[in-house]
């Protein structure tokens, strides 16, 4: 079977389009009701975050600073939220099954706050589900077309 380098092009397309990653609460396993839309490693927007990553440390490096574990989580914070494509949350008693019951946004101090980086920032301050989101992230898998 010859290789069809168009295949190439659906695979970067699909990154591009990105995936959900449904975040859960780790400890009870259950699922939280917030999901996050990520672009794939492959991506433009990954790469646009990857060079953005590598000028950050270039910058505190030539600022004199030596990386910390907290420059490490931060810049890994900031990363993760530049390749966040979206964020939605399920309403008490909606089915996760159901792709219509998903709203935009995330459920804070009792109303809805709408996507945006700063949002993905702060979710991603918690390890349990940065680690979640890094973990997909970090694989080609998720982002694959399956054949029909």
């Amino acid at each position: 079977m010859a290789f069809d380098l168009a295949k190439l092009d659906d695979l970067t397309a699909s990154h591009d389009e990105g995936v959900w990653v449904d975040l859960k609460d780790l400890g009870a396993g259950e699922p939280l009701g917030v999901s996050v839309k990520i672009a794939g490693p492959d991506s433009k927007v990954c790469q646009k975050a990857a060079a953005t990553l590598a000028d950050r440390r270039i910058a505190m490096q030539n600022e004199g600073l030596t990386l910390t574990a907290e420059h490490g989580i931060a810049l890994s914070i900031g990363f993760l939220a530049d390749i966040t494509l979206d964020i939605r949350h399920l309403p008490d008693r909606a089915e996760a099954g159901d792709p219509a019951a998903w709203v935009p946004g995330v459920i804070s101090g009792g109303k809805v706050v709408p996507f945006s980086r700063e949002l993905a920032r702060s979710l991603y301050t918690n390890r349990m589900i940065r680690e979640q989101v890094d973990k997909v992230a970090a694989s080609r898998a998720p982002f694959a077309r399956r054949s029909a």
